[in-house]
């Protein structure tokens, strides 16, 4: 699927759309309001999300984070929250959201500065429909919005899950070990993690430029394939060596032993706000 589709920003979109309860976007009226771009450089159909200013609804605040995922007209939700990998993903994309903007440390310094800027425009505006106390009302409103939707999809058990961090990362050329990348030598990936980390899996994906399909390599803390002590929880994967000037981008994986495979990301981003590194 992932030939044809940007699953990733796919499900950074349907993440948005839900957590921040779009009644006007795809999560909510299925296939409409968003846009589907055809991206030349990796011929994959990108998602773009569309008219989204229907969001922060108080009437619909214990929306499901799975909203028609069983509806058969909802394939984006139907179909890819069916494969756990891809329903891990996007969970790991809720949690980021959820962590960074439903946070009232983050969202109320957003908030005040916009109701200053507009508030004296709007007290001024003599067609408005709405009054200048409702005005008032809806600024502590939209605050409140963020802590009750934040502890609903927190009451959710696969939200609620914290699977596993990334501790340190290192690149080095394979040959020397020096951190400047030699053209066309190997580069070693070296994830360091807590011996207390009950880890399953961590894949390393990467591709080349500044855009394109990304590539997954499994990580080995095993004595093989780059890594050299086995069990000292030291994860390490050959990457393959590139020409000179070559832009290499890089993100991790990682999935925990817990049952449900809860996925984690470094960067918290994960595809589309890599790590990088060019080769020299």
């Amino acid at each position: 699927m992932s030939n044809y589709l940007d699953i990733d920003r796919t499900l950074w979109m349907l993440a948005c759309e839900n957590i921040f309860l779009d009644d006007d976007g795809y999560v909510f009226k299925g296939g409409m309001d968003y846009y589907l771009y055809f991206e030349p450089e990796t011929q994959r159909m990108v998602t773009l999300l569309y008219d989204g200013n229907a969001t922060f609804s108080s009437f619909n605040s214990n929306w499901s984070p799975f909203i028609n995922e069983k509806n058969e007209n909802y394939p984006l939700l139907n179909r890819v929250l069916k494969v756990p990998s891809l329903r891990q993903r996007y969970l790991a994309h809720v949690r980021i959201i959820i962590q960074e903007s439903l946070n009232p440390a983050v969202i109320d310094p957003i908030i005040d500065p916009y109701a200053a800027l507009i508030g004296e425009t709007v007290q001024e505006d003599p067609i408005k429909l709405s009054t200048n106390q409702e005005f008032d009302e809806e600024i502590p409103t939209l605050k409140n919005f963020a802590i009750k939707r934040k502890t609903y999809l927190l009451s959710n058990a696969e939200v609620n899950q914290k699977g596993v961090f990334i501790i340190k990362i290192t690149v080095k050329a394979k040959t020397t070990g020096n951190p400047v990348l030699i053209p066309n030598e190997p580069a070693v990936i070296s994830v360091a993690q807590n011996k207390s980390d009950q880890i399953k899996q961590i894949n390393l994906w990467y591709s080349t430029g500044l855009v394109g399909k990304f590539s997954k390599i499994s990580m080995s803390d095993q004595g093989k394939n780059g890594d050299d002590i086995s069990g000292d929880n030291i994860y390490k994967a050959v990457l393959p060596g590139f020409p000179k000037g070559t832009l290499v981008r890089y993100y991790l994986e990682v999935i925990s032993s817990d049952k449900l495979g809860t996925a984690t990301y470094a960067t918290a981003g994960a595809e589309h706000d890599v790590f990088a590194y060019k080769v020299r």
